[in-house]
């Protein structure tokens, strides 16, 4: 597991390096991303690193990666702060892996630039240790990058749902991961690929319904929006999280949290399928 983290970690290098041989999708959101991160620069101790050349094989690079960490300096890379809860000097002093902000967390006065500036603060304090290695900053921008003024505020999942268009599902996650991108973010928690089965449930908002075939095809091509613009994507929550037992919620809630025991082979199957 940890092995697949590194990996995500030298691609992400590998992005600040400049070094990718894929050519970035020239908009205007990502020219504005990309403003003020620097690239991480190899101390004189590790300027011949493997882990930093972009031409050797990803495998060896996290190899490599992984010789040359503390115990403290991988618990760290394991660790997500909340925004509001960390400072920048805190990431470097811990080797922090990710940052995000939570549901009511955003910067400043909200705009674009108060996004991007911050995260460069976290950008630059991580890649003043050692190794160099950037952060993930993530967001739940689950029906749009809905944290900045500017922001394109789509319906939530039920409602795209409905509508079924897979097309459309397709662009709705491009360009939510192009205003992503214009606050410096690229990890989102998003999509939700829950199958609903009690609409007692109070994220039942968060779904794109109750048949999961119909949430693997529209889920996949939220994905695919995301992805073609290297804005990484997270099915959520948990395995069966829709199809919970009433009153085994957690913190009062009677559903929210719960426990799912599947009832048959074929429901069990069905809630796996998004997830698969």
């Amino acid at each position: 597991m940890f092995k697949k983290i590194l990996i995500w970690v030298v691609c992400l290098l590998l992005l600040f390096n400049g070094c990718s041989s894929q050519q970035p999708v020239k908009t205007e959101a990502t020219l504005t991303a990309t403003a003020g991160h620097e690239a991480p620069r190899a101390s004189s101790e590790n300027s011949d690193a493997i882990y930093l050349k972009a031409d050797a094989p990803i495998e060896d690079r996290v190899t490599d990666l992984l010789s040359r960490m503390s115990l403290e300096e991988k618990i760290g890379q394991m660790v997500q702060a909340e925004a509001s809860y960390i400072q920048p000097e805190e990431v470097a002093m811990h080797y922090v892996g990710s940052v995000m902000s939570g549901g009511g967390h955003a910067p400043g006065d909200k705009t674009a630039s108060a996004w991007q500036n911050m995260i460069v603060q976290y950008q630059r304090a991580a890649g003043s240790t050692k190794l160099r290695i950037p952060i993930f900053y993530g967001v739940d921008a689950i029906h749009g990058m809905a944290k900045f003024r500017e922001a394109v505020v789509f319906p939530h999942q039920s409602g795209i749902g409905a509508i079924g268009d897979l097309a459309l599902v397709e662009k709705v996650g491009q360009e939510t991961a192009k205003q992503m991108l214009m606050c410096g973010v690229t990890w989102d928690f998003s999509p939700s690929v829950s199958v609903v089965e009690d609409i007692r449930w109070g994220r039942t908002y968060e779904s794109f319904g109750e048949d999961s075939k119909h949430v693997v095809l529209l889920s996949t091509a939220y994905m695919k929006g995301l992805h073609s613009l290297n804005v990484m994507a997270t099915p959520k929550h948990f395995f069966g999280d829709g199809a919970v037992e009433w009153d085994t919620g957690l913190c009062g809630y009677h559903l929210d949290k719960g426990n799912f025991n599947p009832k048959s082979d074929i429901e069990l199957k069905e809630q796996l399928a998004p997830y698969k």
